[in-house]
């Protein structure tokens, strides 16, 4: 456990490393908050108020939605480049586990993320826009829960594209693909208050509004304690299949990476 956690502050240290980075990515963050919330403010046209929901509400979630989305990034070519490179055949050979070693590779590079973007790009939302405060201190509890539930639906969605380059050469396609997903069904672009009754309704069978869209709606108290539990549960469910379908790909992609001959 040791070497995992070693791996995380080493993976956190190494964003620190590359400044430039940094800002430019928090100033992406930022620009993106205020051209969204402009669009938003057009097309309310100097309402409060719309189909019922407030601006206040659309501004809070997409700050929450985006800073969160921002800071909890997976990357999807991280088993990719080990199998173009040939690194995958040393690390297997490593006392490590590779899938464990890219978790916590992952965890680090998030832990840097939610300091260094998400709480600066809040507090400028905060000084710039009304955001609305959390229904209640204890909701917040069930927020960050959910939060960490959606970035495991998020990682192991994003595990599942990355094993795909067992089989392709380029899963960039694949990539692009998840990610228009994500944007729209989770809430984030589009707020899922402004969907059709009948995307909402394919939509629950998916584990995308559960990702970003419910902790905002915790925040903002529109769930009981029945629909709280029900979003843990729906998580829970599908990070177990998510895992499951990542663990099966993987077996099957080093079996073929070893027919291969490496």
């Amino acid at each position: 456990m040791r070497s995992y956690i070693e791996i995380m502050k080493k993976s956190f240290v190494n964003n620190m490393a590359f400044r430039a980075n940094y800002f430019f990515g928090l100033l992406n963050t930022i620009i993106l908050i205020f051209v969204n919330i402009s669009i938003w403010k057009a097309l309310y046209g100097g309402q409060t108020e719309m189909n019922g929901i407030s601006f206040s509400m659309v501004v809070t979630n997409f700050v929450i939605g985006l800073s969160f989305s921002n800071a909890l990034s997976v990357n999807d070519f991280m088993i990719a480049g080990k199998v173009h490179g040939g690194d995958i055949s040393t690390d297997l050979l490593k006392p490590l586990n590779i899938n464990a070693a890219m978790m916590f590779q992952t965890l680090g590079n998030n832990l840097f993320r939610l300091i260094a973007y998400f709480i600066p790009s809040l507090l400028i939302s905060l000084i710039f826009f009304r955001i609305l405060p959390p229904a209640s201190a204890s909701m917040l509890i069930f927020v960050f829960l959910t939060v960490i539930l959606g970035f495991l639906i998020l990682y192991n969605i994003s595990y599942i594209i990355s094993v795909l380059s067992f089989w392709f050469v380029n899963i960039w396609s694949f990539s692009t693909i998840k990610n228009v997903f994500i944007n729209v069904l989770s809430g984030t672009m589009l707020p899922l208050w402004f969907m059709p009754n009948w995307v909402t309704n394919i939509i629950k069978y998916t584990p995308f509004d559960v990702i970003y869209f419910a902790p905002v709606k915790i925040y903002l108290g529109q769930m009981s304690m029945n629909d709280i539990i029900y979003v843990l549960v729906k998580q829970s469910a599908w990070i177990i299949i998510l895992f499951v379908i990542g663990q099966i790909l993987w077996s099957r992609g080093i079996k073929k990476l070893v027919i291969a001959g490496g």
